[in-house]
């Protein structure tokens, strides 16, 4: 099944990477969804199946994180879409997954009915979603309750898997990764490019649980690990602001030798452009999200130069990766008109982490479902790691975390000459590595 999975795989992103040729998105500045974006909309298995999967795909199609859950939404389908044409569920006579889509407007609360009617209305097998943390952290709730196998793709929350559920799942990397990369990448090129390390930092997130919990996750991790490091600005503020400016100054006044911003892509666009205004030279160490979605550089032009980031996914990883990830991104260009990004490539991971757990059930039960996912354990060279340089995924305890993939890492980028470029772990560069520590005075940009 494997094979002929990867080679219908490869023939459909070849045939889509040479239709879409020259094109460009008429607006980059607005994310297609991928198809209809209503809460009721059904992605139908093909008919004359003896049996069909449904799969329910809970995740942002409106509201403010629209952008992601597009993104997301689409590294879902691409997947389970392709192995439907590759022939289906193997184990079950070429079954087909149908995929139901829920939208969660990125709000707990909506979040929460969505669930419940894909549980109780909608007959659902297995779960993927949701994006936003705060909506993971109130939707597992209800994965317990219905005893339904959840996936989170995203949602990186270390607390959310701190509270013992044993129906909700997370293969693609958490807060805490995040935290550990943040400061070890740090304080290596410091060591290393300047003979010291880092030890003021600052330390600014939007007031989520997301926000929030990287803020405290990052703060643990430095000040456990470096008892000598001094925070000098740490500071929680109302995501979607209008200003950044009295926190941007209050960080030019501490002078500390990295900043690490958490920021959906709004506010890290808002904090780069006034970055450049307020001529803020300190060096960026962004957690991620925002920071690393796929069209970034291109929305935050040069401002964006020499900003690091935490990343689950970016396209710098193409260069250390095989032609099947790359196959895979232009199958993605060809759908959304940019590279893939770590919203769309997790959510990819996600979909074959369950897709894999169905055909080894070889049952729609939720039951055996939430078995085999229980049981996984992907090595290196499966279709379900072609994106992410894991060691595999196996669900165990990871920093506190239950049912966390316990291969799971971050990479960390840093935006050069238009791109993002891998500059850790350092072991995937050897003496090559090509970061630029700490970031030049704007004077000299």
């Amino acid at each position: 099944m494997m094979k002929k999975f990867l080679a219908i795989f490869l023939t459909l992103a070849l045939a889509l990477s040479l239709i879409a040729c020259g094109q460009q998105p008429s607006d980059s500045a607005a994310t297609p969804a991928p198809a209809d974006s209503s809460s009721d909309n059904t992605q139908s298995a093909d008919e004359g199946s003896a049996e069909t999967i449904k799969v329910g795909v809970l995740l942002p199609n409106s509201g403010d994180s629209v952008n992601a859950g597009s993104r997301q939404r689409a590294g879902v389908e691409m997947y389970i879409n392709n192995y439907n044409e590759a022939g289906g569920i193997q184990s079950m006579g070429g079954a087909k997954i149908e995929m139901i889509f829920a939208d969660t407007t990125g709000k707990p609360d909506v979040g929460v009915t969505e669930m419940e009617r894909l549980i109780q209305q909608q007959g659902v097998s297995v779960i993927i979603g949701p994006y936003n943390s705060a909506v993971g952290a109130a939707t597992a709730p209800i994965a317990e309750k219905y005893q339904i196998p959840y996936m989170l793709v995203n949602s990186t929350e270390d607390s959310i898997l701190q509270k013992g559920y044993q129906y909700t799942f997370r293969a693609n990397h958490a807060t805490g990764n995040n935290a550990r990369a943040i400061v070890e990448m740090s304080m290596g090129l410091g060591e290393k490019k300047l003979g010291q390390k880092p030890m003021k930092w600052a330390i600014i997130a939007e007031n989520t649980d997301w926000g929030n919990g990287t803020l405290t996750a990052v703060t643990n991790y430095l000040t456990q690990n470096y008892p000598d490091a001094e925070i000098v600005v740490s500071e929680s503020y109302a995501a979607n602001t209008a200003d950044m400016s009295s926190i941007i100054n209050k960080i030019k006044a501490a002078n500390p030798d990295v900043v690490v911003p958490c920021s959906y892509v709004n506010d890290a666009l808002l904090f780069t452009q006034q970055m450049a205004d307020y001529k803020l030279s300190n060096t960026i160490v962004s957690s991620g999200s925002g920071f690393a979605a796929g069209d970034f550089i291109e929305k935050a032009g040069t401002n964006a130069e020499y900003i690091y980031g935490s990343t689950g996914w970016n396209s710098g990883l193409l260069a250390h990766l095989g032609d099947e990830a790359k196959a895979i991104n232009e199958q993605y260009k060809a759908l959304m008109g940019f590279d893939m990004d770590e919203f769309s490539a997790n959510g990819y991971l996600g979909a074959a982490v369950v897709v894999d757990a169905i055909e080894r059930a070889a049952s729609s039960d939720p039951a055996a479902i939430h078995k085999a996912i229980q049981e996984t354990d992907i090595k290196p060279g499966h279709p379900a790691l072609a994106l992410h340089p894991y060691k595999g995924v196996k669900f165990g305890e990871l920093m506190g975390m239950q049912n966390q993939n316990i291969y799971s890492e971050v990479t960390m980028t840093q935006i050069l000459n238009g791109e993002f470029v891998v500059v850790y772990p350092f072991e995937m560069l050897g003496d090559n590595n090509p970061a630029v520590y700490p970031a030049p005075d704007w004077s000299q940009r």
